[in-house]
């Protein structure tokens, strides 16, 4: 069969220039997954490619299958619709975070353009689909699908995740056109001056924050993969493609600080740079000198709250002093810092919470900060408890992300305004004074760097500079 494998557009218009694009890994892992099992796939990525539906009608495809997060789940129905529209008439089938906590909503919103959703991880499942769309299965044998049949749904619902993950193969990167890829993979780290690709060396994250939707698809037990096959995934992207700098998704990539060690020590002869996210209280200063030598030139840390209340609040399970030794640590052993936070990340966020992050941050120093709107994702803990307090005013999805100026929640204390004014000025406190402007200044490397500096820079302007109190 032909498949084809299509990320939908962003919905951030131009707020795109300031958030980070990643290659469609998940995708070229699945195209991976079809063509083992004999069938052929090609991408077609909306985030980088103009939206025009024949981009895959002119392949012919026997099944489409569109991946989506929650603020491009119309954008998903939309190409089913409009690929029906222009005469399509064989199966769309539909995967990722939202529709497996939403499968049949999501058939159902989709107003009959999709046939099955595909629950929970596809790596296993999509296959299983495309043999019973071939006629030589039925989704009865299937674990974890949605399927419309005339005017019935039906669910077959999650039971197991992927075992095995070394089980499949590597991610088809040729399957990507590279050269459209050109915004920043991680904050400090353009495709603009260096060769970058992501990387996953695990899946799942034990923890249970209240506002994360990461557990909801990969599951709360970390699974690894061989760090043989990790190293033999590296060198391929080195060489055939000329990779620089690799940027590893994990949801907390130093769960095992033995496993961080024997990273370190394969990658380290590769010669290739690397950024990764962890939490606080999972590194040390040995191991960040070895991290350092092996590479890694940021660690991005997941706060989202700065003060005690608001900590416990959302399950972090950290504390100042954590907080306060991994910056400083990680500041010695010569590796940028990021750092995560949210607003509005519980229905009692009061003022002095939001001060705290920004007394925090001053504090800490990072060279890098994300602050985003915190959005109750359906299925999340945030999502009920602001659901149990009337706080959700309506659930435009294309609304729920992390940079709106049009949140379609609210909290206890705050309007929607409000929270967008807290993330403007919480941004333009950080990164709009000379010391943090010099520190880049003075890190630049090459004139490509400099343009990077200057573009964001300028992206950052557009988006905070109108917003005032």
């Amino acid at each position: 069969m032909r498949v084809i494998l299509v990320r939908p557009p962003s919905t951030l218009g131009v707020l795109r220039q300031t958030t980070s694009l990643h290659h469609p890994i998940g995708l070229a892992l699945l195209a991976a997954v079809a063509e083992k099992a004999g069938h052929q796939a090609e991408i077609v990525d909306y985030e980088v490619m103009p939206y025009d539906l024949n981009f895959i009608l002119k392949h012919d495809p026997d099944v489409v299958a569109l991946t989506a997060m929650t603020p491009t789940i119309h954008s998903a129905y939309r190409i089913a619709v409009g690929l029906q529209e222009a005469g399509y008439k064989k199966p769309i089938v539909l995967g990722g975070v939202h529709a497996t906590v939403l499968p049949k909503r999501s058939l159902i919103e989709a107003a009959g353009a999709i046939d099955a959703v595909v629950v929970g991880e596809g790596e296993k499942r999509f296959p299983q689909m495309l043999a019973v769309l071939q006629g030589k299965a039925d989704y009865t044998e299937m674990d974890g699908v949605a399927w419309r049949d005339r005017d019935q749904i039906h669910l077959q619902p999650c039971r197991e995740r992927l075992a095995d993950l070394d089980e499949y193969p590597f991610p088809d990167r040729d399957k990507i056109r590279m050269e459209l890829y050109d915004q920043t993979s991680s904050p400090g780290f353009s495709r603009r001056f260096l060769k970058i690709t992501e990387i996953f060396t695990s899946r799942g994250c034990a923890h249970d924050c209240t506002f994360c939707v990461a557990a909801l698809l990969a599951g709360r037990r970390v699974r690894y993969r061989s760090l043989a096959l990790v190293e033999q995934e590296m060198k391929q992207c080195i060489n055939r493609y000329s990779i620089e700098h690799f940027t590893i998704c994990d949801d907390n990539f130093g769960a095992s600080r033995r496993r961080v060690v024997e990273f370190c020590e394969r990658t380290a002869p590769l010669n290739v740079t690397w950024t990764c996210e962890s939490r606080v209280t999972t590194v040390d200063p040995e191991l960040l000198t070895t991290m350092k030598r092996a590479g890694c030139r940021k660690i991005s840390f997941g706060l989202e709250a700065a003060s005690t209340a608001g900590l416990a609040r959302v399950k972090k399970n950290i504390d100042a002093e954590s907080i306060g030794n991994a910056f400083a640590w990680t500041r010695r052993a010569g590796i940028k810092r990021g750092a995560f936070f949210l607003v509005g990340s519980h229905p009692e966020e009061t003022k002095e919470d939001i001060a705290a992050i920004e007394q925090l941050f001053l504090r800490i120093d990072p060279d890098y900060i994300v602050v985003s709107i915190a959005t109750p994702y359906p299925g999340t803990e945030l999502q009920r408890q602001m659901k149990e307090k009337n706080l959700v005013i309506d659930e435009d999805w294309a609304q729920y992300r992390a940079f709106t100026e049009k949140p379609r929640w609210r909290t206890v204390h705050f309007t929607p305004t409000q929270l967008v004014s807290m993330q403007h000025r919480l941004i333009r406190r950080f990164y709009l004074r000379p010391r943090i402007v010099w520190r880049h200044l003075r890190a630049v490397g090459s004139w490509r760097e400099m343009c990077y500096l200057m573009s964001s820079l300028w992206a950052l302007i557009r988006l905070i500079g109108a917003r005032r109190e």
